[in-house]
């Protein structure tokens, strides 16, 4: 039921928490979601890690990771 929010969107902003591990985990799941739920050629998808204002020691996930992703 979910999915037909999401089914042939042209966009789609993937957010998770930088202080989160199980936050960040879940990306995997919706970047499948929208590449099994979406035809369309030109679909853009935009990846956000948020809480980046918090202190460096704070963060569980890193710039690496999140890059790793892209």
């Amino acid at each position: 039921m979910v999915s037909l929010y999401y089914r042939d969107a042209a966009a789609a902003i993937i957010c998770y928490d930088l202080s989160d591990d199980k936050s960040f985990t879940s990306v995997h799941f919706w970047i499948n979601e929208m590449m099994n739920n979406n035809d369309r050629e030109e679909f853009v998808m935009a990846l956000a890690g948020n809480k980046c204002d918090m202190e460096p020691t704070q963060r569980k996930i890193t710039k690496g990771m999140s890059e790793s992703l892209s």
